[in-house]
């Protein structure tokens, strides 16, 4: 049996996907299984897959009707066969170390998760990206008080799954939803985390995340919005079992979902939408966001007019705001271009987090 499951999502990734494969067939770690799901893909990647299985028998290929990126990672997990299993995007790739320091590791110091560093690349650039400046190993409460109330609390980590080793029998425990886009890793880790008492950090950049543009009209509607609110009620659940009912803890985290609705809703106006006015209106009267503004009115215009009823001021306030970015896109469109014209490079990376590397 092998000891790690690596599974991969696989849905039209033609492009990028034999990198990703070859990164997996590459690491100086031999044993494991490589779970390919295919979600319906409608292109190559299917042959794709089963070209690579026919060079090396560590491959398993699931085919399946298209569901989306959760449902395609919970039928990897339900096939997998190893105690501990990682995740990878079929567009990303890992470090030739990957498996062998995420293994070393929760074997090492009988960890339930263990989370790395990462590259972030774009079309002109590769940067660091981490959330600590060293290795640390932590218990429970510090696991809570260092990564839960900085990931899912307040949100101000990125929440991610192909970055971190899971144990398989605390996945099957304890993830019962495995989310919806765009929130299924947000969803997954919140639930894990009631599990986990034993936590370690890498700070090294073990795998890379590929920023791949996508579109925001196809995100941008009500069947999303119900998807952050079964989200957060999912939340407000694993918190509570990790005993995390502070009163900072509920106003942080309201706080997280009121910002949430507000990025979303600005999305959807920069897609100048014909139907946004009725859209608008209908997400602003939700029952659940006047009740998690309430919580946050103190330092926040937004939450203060939704809680009191001036929904059109609200709407007015988004529309503003949506219009302001749409002139600084303009706005740095144009300074891109000079830059470009006059060969210049500018590091604007925040100090401490993130770093550009080539």
């Amino acid at each position: 049996m092998p000891q790690i499951s690596i599974i991969v999502p696989v849905y039209n990734a033609e492009i990028f996907l034999p990198q990703c494969i070859e990164s997996l067939l590459s690491q100086s770690f031999k044993d494991i299984e490589i779970i390919l799901v295919n979600d319906g893909s409608t292109d190559t990647s299917l042959d794709i897959c089963n070209n690579y299985a026919k060079l090396d028998t560590r491959i398993i290929i699931l085919s399946k009707e298209n569901e989306g990126l959760a449902q395609a990672r919970r039928s990897g997990i339900m096939k997998a066969t190893a105690d501990y299993i990682t995740f990878i995007d079929s567009d990303d790739f890992y470090e030739p170390d990957y498996c062998e320091k995420m293994y070393y590791y929760i074997k090492k110091s009988d960890a339930d998760l263990v989370e790395c560093d990462y590259f972030i690349l774009s079309e002109d650039s590769k940067r660091e990206h981490w959330i600590y400046s060293s290795d640390m190993e932590l218990n429970v409460d510090e696991f809570h008080e260092k990564v839960v109330r900085k990931t899912i609390v307040n949100g101000s980590e990125a929440c991610v799954v192909w970055n971190k080793m899971y144990k398989k029998g605390y996945v099957l425990s304890a993830v019962k939803d495995y989310g919806d886009s765009p929130l299924e890793d947000y969803v997954f880790n919140t639930q894990y985390y009631t599990m986990t008492e034993r936590y370690v950090y890498i700070h090294q950049c073990l795998t890379n995340y590929r920023q791949v543009p996508t579109s925001l009209s196809r995100k941008c509607n009500l069947q999303t919005y119900e998807i952050l609110k079964r989200s957060e009620s999912i939340k407000v659940d694993c918190l509570e079992k990790m005993g995390l009912v502070l009163h900072s803890d509920q106003s942080e985290s309201a706080e997280w979902f009121v910002n949430y609705t507000k990025s979303f809703l600005m999305q959807f106006l920069l897609t100048d939408n014909a139907h946004s006015d009725a859209f608008l209106l209908k997400v602003l009267m939700d029952d659940l966001l006047r009740q998690e503004c309430a919580k946050i009115t103190q330092d926040n215009e937004f939450a203060r007019l939704i809680t009191s009823g001036q929904i059109k001021k609200a709407a007015s306030l988004l529309k503003n705001n949506a219009w302001l970015t749409k002139e600084k896109i303009k706005i740095v469109s144009i300074i891109k271009r000079v830059i470009n014209q006059c060969n210049y490079v500018i590091d604007i990376t925040p100090i401490g987090r993130e770093k550009n590397v080539g």
